[in-house]
């Protein structure tokens, strides 16, 4: 003190140290509230479709019309690739193959 030395503006006093630790502490937590949210949402896109499937149609009859689609959607394929789209019951628009 005697040599009257300047501080560096980059010495921290202890109600600076302190702001900015509760500035980084409220910015942690405002990150992890938002990884908290995308891990809820992510569960929920994982298990609401089958809850709704259950809940409105049952497994075993949506397993039934997966099945049938499928087996819909196969038979368009082969029509397609064999050329006879009207055995198929496709109906496509003038001008289009």
């Amino acid at each position: 003190m005697k040599e009257n030395i300047p501080v560096s503006y980059t010495f921290e006093i202890s109600s600076r140290a302190a702001a900015r630790q509760l500035r980084e502490q409220k910015c942690m937590e405002t990150h992890a509230f938002g990884l908290e949210q995308s891990l809820r949402y992510e569960d929920y896109l994982r298990t609401e479709p089958d809850r709704h499937i259950s809940g409105t149609v049952g497994t075993e009859q949506f397993a039934t019309m997966v099945r049938a689609s499928l087996q819909a959607c196969k038979n368009i394929s082969e029509c397609s690739a064999s050329g006879v789209d009207r055995d198929c019951g496709i109906v496509r628009a003038a001008g289009t193959s």
